[in-house]
């Protein structure tokens, strides 16, 4: 049951006694979430009603998370349910807290006006960025701002384009040979006829066709 350097903080700052403006600073720290909770607690066990709820309602839209020490061990918390156990109970850290009256008993003595939502404003805050992510209409591009740019299914096109064209008739490929065996079988029947008349002359046989 050794306290730890939180506990010992506490009793530090219980016996100096800062001024209320020390510790309002404490709970409005944004950066140090164990500080806030230091200030909290120590305004909760030395601070008025008023000043406890207009100081502490603000923190329930802080959701990081903190160490506490049970005695089972150290268990995971957030900053806002620590901050609903110093509002609503008499008991937090194993310490004995003064009694809060209720709020409602505050109203209605006029010394708290009616409870604020703070988490609502972190939904708005949300709503106003997706708002801001949406583009209007009006400001969308039209096609025609639109530079084109090629696509597959473009040069797909051309493909298909280039390959609808008719093709040049190119002469039938028997046609040319016959046409050249043809010319040849005229050229060497011209030839064995000049060498048969040769061969006629000098008295030879004639050759075979």
């Amino acid at each position: 049951r050794k306290p730890t350097k939180f506990l010992c903080l506490l009793l530090k700052l219980l016996q100096i006694q800062p001024e209320m403006e020390i510790i309002a600073e404490y709970v409005k720290n944004d950066e140090y979430k164990y500080l806030r909770c230091l200030g909290a607690l120590y305004l909760r066990c030395v601070g008025r009603p008023v000043d406890i709820y207009n100081y502490l309602e603000p923190l329930y839209a802080d959701y990081r998370k903190i160490r506490l020490r049970t005695f089972e061990g150290w268990t995971l918390t957030h900053v806002d349910e620590f901050v609903d156990q110093l509002l609503t109970s008499d008991y937090s850290c194993d310490i004995a807290l003064p009694h809060l009256p209720k709020r409602l008993h505050l109203e209605t003595q006029n010394l708290l006006g009616p409870r604020h939502n703070h988490a609502q404003d972190l939904d708005d805050d949300d709503d106003d960025d997706d708002d801001e992510d949406e583009v209007p209409d009006a400001k969308r591009l039209r096609p025609a701002d639109v530079e084109p740019q090629p696509t597959r299914g473009k040069l797909v096109l051309k493909k298909n384009k280039s390959a609808s064209k008719p093709a040049a008739e190119a002469p039938p490929t028997s046609n040319v040979l016959l046409d050249s065996s043809a010319r040849g079988g005229e050229a060497d029947s011209l030839d064995i006829a000049a060498a048969n008349e040769l061969r006629r002359k000098l008295g030879l046989k004639p050759l075979r066709v």
